[in-house]
């Protein structure tokens, strides 16, 4: 018996056809959309989800640079303006490690690391916590 359900996104007929929940291509739009309106924290909760969601075994209409780097780039301009920039840095050089990242997107993050070193250096340059003076 065929059925189509609007709340779980699935088109029943023996099989799932389509199962929106664990396709991480409108998680990434939608964490896109929230970072370009300012809302880091929701950009980088729908980011950090759809990154944990397993490659689609249904190869058809899977936007495979969404999975190969589109969701740690997006996830990682979220961290830096949530203020994580470790966790930034950490992304944005692990797409770096990529073999099959497109230059232009390289570029691009390496242009985001000129911006989160600096955010990183001043953290080990001013210390978190007091200093004893004078050595005490």
């Amino acid at each position: 018996m065929a059925a189509f359900s609007v709340r779980n996104f699935s088109w029943e007929a023996g099989r799932p056809f389509l199962k929106i929940r664990s396709c991480a291509a409108p998680l990434y739009r939608l964490a896109n959309y929230y970072r370009r309106m300012g809302n880091y924290v929701l950009g980088y909760v729908l980011a950090k989800h759809a990154l944990s969601l397993p490659y689609p075994n249904d190869h058809l209409f899977v936007e495979t640079w969404v999975y190969e780097h589109g969701l740690a780039l997006e996830l990682s301009l979220c961290a830096y303006y949530l203020q994580k920039y470790g966790e930034s840095k950490v992304l944005s050089e692990v797409l770096l490690f990529k073999l099959n990242l497109p230059e232009e997107v390289r570029s691009y993050v390496k242009k985001n690391l000129e911006w989160i070193n600096p955010k990183i250096d001043f953290f080990k340059v001013v210390p978190l916590t007091p200093q004893p003076e004078n050595g005490r």
